[in-house]
């Protein structure tokens, strides 16, 4: 062990705001800040040291070692720091205030950056490379007022300025440090701590609640700082957990990616073959619906061609009847005469319907035969006669009431199933038309009405569709008076 280490540790005794020190190891006047003490070769001399924040052991450096010596380590007490009782108005400065308060000065009101620039300006040899050994050179200058303590001094005034600005109104101890309480809960106890301890009413008192205070916030930054590196590390395992987590999944979507391909490829290839039997079942469509088209279109001549072809069965009947007639005729002509005939189906018919006999005339016989419904063979003459509407159930029966006496029978519903543009043809081949009016859309209505007004064709419209009326209108329609037949009659 070096000398300075024979009489052990030196207890911290005197007024350290005046300036003095108890310390054996360091000089009452210690001289200007020099680069000499910065050199690698050069031996420390004894020096009291601050571990956390205040001077609590006297640590010395054996020269001939090379590191420091702490096996002889003891605490040595702080006495408290005398301070003026009444400062005025003027601020204290950094060298005025008690020796354990540089440390937590030095070390939180400025970084370190900035402390190596201010050293750096009044020294010529390069700064050490270690914090821990320019802190204790800087805290050990600010003892005394220095070139290096007057430019800290300035420095901390301009950069808490505002701070200072703030707490100048305070008048009292008990309200300067309720402003420093106020600087802790809003995290800038760094501006607070220099503004308070250099305040004017900051007592001894109120600096030492203040550096006990910044002591343990110290601490528990400490503490708070564990905290956080140890939620560092878990999140920092967790965050490894994680990660191959990630990579197993990373893996396992890869796997999935290759299958989802395969599938992919596959899906593609029966897209590929449903498109070209669904292009064959389109061209099979498309053919199928020409078909149809040529389908309808020939089943619109369909109709006219069953009516033509019925008109030529029946004129073929007719004319097989007319030759019969003709050879009846020509036998009646060599025999006798034959009595009247008696009524025939047209006016059983309309009795069957309910509808009363017409009473028998004495006038002309024609007359007669109108009044009761009756026409003969001769009157129709072969003549196209068009029914339009009726009771369907009651076709037939009109249709052998017009062919028994000699007509041509032409029936249209009147718009229900048949087209009404199919009206037109009938209308143009009827001689005769019987309007059904109560059976008919009025569409058909009209275009009936229409058509004969312009033609001039007889037409009698029938209210009710029954055989008698039809009977009487068919008659009316073919009656041979002196008088002509109005254009529109009703029966």
């Amino acid at each position: 062990m070096g000398p300075a280490m024979q009489d052990g540790p030196i207890p911290v005794s005197g007024d350290v705001s005046s300036g003095t020190s108890a310390h054996r190891a360091l000089p009452r006047h210690r001289p200007p800040w020099s680069p000499v003490s910065f050199q690698k070769n050069h031996t420390m001399q004894d020096r009291e040291l601050y571990l956390g924040d205040r001077p609590t052991l006297a640590i010395l450096k054996n020269p001939t070692e090379g590191a420091l010596d702490i096996s002889n380590f003891e605490p040595t007490m702080r006495q408290p720091a005398k301070l003026p009782a009444d400062n005025g108005s003027r601020r204290r400065k950094l060298w005025d205030l008690a020796a354990h308060c540089h440390c937590p000065i030095v070390g939180l009101c400025l970084s370190m950056n900035t402390l190596r620039k201010l050293a750096a300006r009044t020294m010529d040899a390069p700064l050490p490379e270690d914090d821990y050994e320019l802190h204790v050179n800087a805290v050990n200058e600010c003892r005394r007022r220095g070139e290096l303590s007057e430019l800290l001094q300035k420095e901390l005034d301009q950069r808490y300025a505002m701070t200072i600005r703030k707490l100048a109104s305070v008048k009292t101890a008990e309200a300067l440090h309720a402003q420093w309480k106020q600087f802790v809960a809003r995290n800038e106890a760094t501006a607070g701590l220099w503004a308070c301890m250099t305040h004017p009413r900051c007592d001894a008192a109120t600096l030492e609640r203040i550096y006990r205070e910044v002591h343990m916030l110290q601490h528990h930054a400490s503490a708070a700082s564990r905290d956080k590196d140890e939620r560092y590390q878990s999140l920092a395992e967790e965050h490894a957990r994680c990660q191959q987590d990630i990579e197993k999944a990373r893996q396992r979507y890869q796997q999935l990616q290759v299958e989802k391909a395969a599938e992919t490829e596959a899906l593609n290839g029966e897209l590929q073959r449903l498109r070209a039997d669904n292009a064959g079942k389109e061209n099979t469509i498309r053919q199928l619906q020409e078909e149809l088209e040529t389908l309808r279109r020939n089943a619109e001549d369909l109709d006219s061609r069953i009516e033509l072809s019925e008109q030529v069965r029946w004129l073929s009947e007719r004319n097989q009847e007319l030759m019969q007639r003709i050879v009846d005729m020509r036998r009646n002509l060599a025999a006798p005469e034959q009595p009247a005939p008696v009524l025939d189906e047209a006016t059983e018919s309309g009795s069957a319907d309910g509808a009363p006999a017409a009473p028998a005339s004495t006038g002309c016989p024609r007359q007669a035969a109108v009044a009761r419904g009756e026409v003969t063979a001769e009157q129709l003459d072969s003549r196209a006669v068009l029914c339009v509407g009726g009771r369907h159930a009651a076709i037939s029966i009109y249709r052998r009431i017009v062919e028994k006496k000699g007509g041509r029978f032409i029936h249209h519903d009147g718009g229900r199933e048949d087209s009404v543009h199919r009206l037109d043809a009938s209308l143009a081949a009827a001689d005769l038309v019987i309007c059904q009016a109560g059976c008919i859309s009025h569409s058909a209505y009209w275009l009936v009405k229409d058509h004969c007004k312009r033609t001039g064709k007889r037409c009698v419209y029938v209210d009710k569709p029954s055989a008698s009326a039809f009977a009487r209108g068919l008659a009316q329609s073919v009656q041979e008076d002196a008088t002509p037949i109005p254009e529109e009659t009703e029966a």
